[in-house]
């Protein structure tokens, strides 16, 4: 899939952006990365496929990969 950004307004842009790696399984509500960090869960890249906007009760295995935005 190919994106094209667009240059006009109102857009948000992702200021900070940060590949987490998950050393064991778990949800991501078990993870309240946002509570704890500030930090907004994109998607969830497995072997190059990607979810996006992962659900809280979307479980990450440790061969996975947090997409995040954040402060």
């Amino acid at each position: 899939m190919k994106y094209q950004f667009l240059n006009r307004a109102p857009f948000l842009i992702l200021a900070h952006v940060e590949t987490l790696e998950i050393k064991h399984s778990a949800t991501i509500g078990d993870l309240d990365l946002w509570r704890k960090t500030g930090c907004t869960i994109l998607s969830v890249k497995n072997k190059g496929h990607y979810s996006l906007n992962p659900a809280a009760d979307f479980i990450i295995n440790s061969e996975e990969r947090l997409i995040c935005n954040g402060k």
